[in-house]
């Protein structure tokens, strides 16, 4: 059985385990071919998951084997889908179920579909009766593989702390044995197990992503965009018009009457517009100039495509409950802050605004989670060691003025605002510290929004707002600068009336800080997902600054799956 069943080596070695010990619990079994009642079939499913439940710590049964004892149980051992020695309807329903696993970005064959689908076939046709035996092994194999499923909808395929340790958020509660038993309750099994996936709007707005790029990659291969030596600028004769006019209109950017019209030679009027968009839904600067960067998004594979918002809905599986309050969250490849607050606006954003986030080659922004507890207007930059060594000493060094001029003091043994040689040495030591006070040239803005954890990560302002006019804005050492820090501040405050954008506005120009607690913790998670779904409903794919995408595909390809 074992090479037809077409599993990662992780369930087939449970299965093989638990078939084994059904064999040897149940061998006589085997040779009966004679017409079985549910109730034989019962006895044998008992048996065999009682063995199954007893098996050496070594090959201990996982959670979602347990999960299936559970199920069973709640059923007194009675076969779900075996009745008077045939397969039912539900379980040719629960068979095509994971035939389909790749419509909710998973694949078939972690459920042993396959082998399933030919074990069905078996004991609905075979010239003999099935055994109680055989329809035991059945019920249990099919599930376990649904359990499994369910599981992976619910959870994802990977534990996210083997990949990011610091994303320490509690998996949503999800009864999978009562939606097995709730499907089969009420005939709708589809509907019951698909319960268990998020219940997000941009998980549902990536599936229907997901179906149309699947469709682009099972159908003919795309024409290759020619790679141009320059950039191609409105106006300009381009030879490879055809071939860039068809990528457009498969990706849903170019009306499909622009492939008839015969345009001349030169790239302008409705192309320049559909590159434009192409160019927004790819994270690239929307200019409709078509230089090689667009060009090489233009002719990635579709099946890229396709493994990249698969693992966009594995990401979107780690996430928690929704919050039932106001809660925040910073997509990192998106360079973008959300804010919702579901008693006002729904399922929509309250705010959205860019941000500016760690530099991908030296200091990324961590992916975790946290609480918004208090905000610190004029707040001090207190200069963490490696900034000050790496980066301002040796200006330090150079330019003596460089402290006062940037608004800056040295702290540890009193407040010094003049260098001398005596205190960079014991800069150097990190014996003192330096900090920048509150001001115009304060590099934390005039307000800063505090979740305490571990990084030392906050969201702050900056006195450098043209920055935010960069389409690639990883640029800062792990914090995120906002681009709207009084709308933020308004937000994180909301329920306390004097707190006003005027109000505000002046708190971030005090000369001392001033410290404000928020009314309830607002919930903030920074997070990672290169594909997204806007509010036009459009799909974007944004670059992997992290590369975390690649990390992440590697695991899946590894089938290092994890067992919630």
């Amino acid at each position: 059985m074992g090479a037809e069943f077409e599993m990662n080596r992780g369930l087939a070695r449970r299965t093989v385990l638990f078939l084994a010990w059904a064999l040897i619990a149940c061998a006589s079994a085997h040779s009966r071919a004679v017409p079985v009642m549910s109730v034989d079939v019962a006895a044998e499913l008992q048996a065999l998951l009682a063995h199954h439940a007893s098996l050496p710590q070594a090959a201990a049964p996982t959670a979602n084997d347990a999960e299936a004892l559970r199920f069973y149980a709640t059923r007194g051992f009675t076969p779900a889908w075996v009745v008077d020695g045939r397969p039912t309807r539900q379980a040719e329903e629960a068979v095509s179920l994971l035939e389909r696993a790749d419509q909710q970005g998973l694949a078939s064959a972690d459920y042993g579909a396959p082998y399933l689908r030919a074990r069905l076939v078996t004991l609905q046709h075979g010239d003999h009766a099935a055994s109680a035996h055989d329809l035991a092994v059945f019920d249990a194999e099919l599930t376990l593989a649904l359990v499994r499923y369910t599981s992976h909808l619910a959870h994802g395929r990977v534990d996210p702390r083997r990949i990011y340790p610091d994303l320490q958020v509690e998996a949503r509660p999800v009864d999978i044995a009562a939606l097995l038993q709730r499907g089969l309750e009420g005939d709708r099994l589809a509907a019951s197990i698909g319960s268990a996936a998020p219940d997000l709007p941009l998980y549902a707005g990536l599936l229907r992503a997901l179906a149309q790029y699947q469709v682009l990659a099972a159908g003919p291969a795309l024409p290759l965009v020619p790679v141009p030596s320059g950039k191609i600028a409105p106006g300009t004769v381009f030879a490879g018009l055809p071939q860039l006019k068809e990528r457009l209109v498969a990706f849903g950017d170019l009306d499909a009457a622009a492939l008839k019209r015969r345009d001349a030679d030169r790239y302008s009027g409705s192309v320049i517009d559909a590159v434009k968009r192409f160019q927004y839904r790819h994270g690239l600067a929307d200019d409709g100039v078509l230089g090689q960067a667009t060009v090489a998004e233009l002719n990635r594979p579709v099946a890229e495509r396709v493994r990249q918002i698969e693992i966009a809905l594995e990401r979107l599986r780690w996430l928690p409950s929704k919050p039932t309050g106001r809660f925040l969250v910073v997509n990192i490849p998106e360079f973008k802050l959300v804010a919702f607050d579901p008693m006002q606006a729904g399922a929509h954003p309250l705010l959205e605004m860019p941000v500016i986030v760690g530099r991908a080659e030296k200091t990324p922004t961590p992916i975790f989670a946290g609480d918004v507890a208090y905000l610190d207007f004029s707040p001090y930059w207190n200069v963490p060691r490696s900034i000050a060594v790496k980066e301002l000493l040796p200006k330090l060094k150079a330019d003596p003025g460089y402290l006062s001029r940037e608004g800056m003091e040295v702290v540890g043994n009193g407040v010094r605002t003049e260098l001398d040689a005596a205190t960079l040495s014991e800069l150097e030591r990190g014996a003192l510290r330096l900090r920048q006070r509150p001001g115009t040239k304060n590099a934390l803005g005039g307000v800063k929004f505090m979740f305490p954890n571990v990084h030392d990560v906050y969201l702050h302002s900056t006195p450098s707002p043209k920055l935010f006019s960069r389409t690639r804005r990883d640029l800062s050492h792990g914090c995120i600068r906002v681009a709207d820090p009084v709308a933020l501040a308004q937000f994180a405050l909301e329920g306390r009336p004097s707190w006003d954008a005027t109000r505000i506005r002046a708190s971030m120009s005090l000369p001392q800080p001033l410290r404000v607690n928020v009314s309830e913790p607002i919930p903030i998670l920074i997070f990672y997902t290169t594909t997204v779904v806007d509010a036009q409903d459009r799909i974007r794919f944004l670059p992997d600054i992290y590369g975390y995408d690649a990390t992440l595909a590697q695991t899946l390809a590894k089938r290092t799956l994890a067992v919630h």
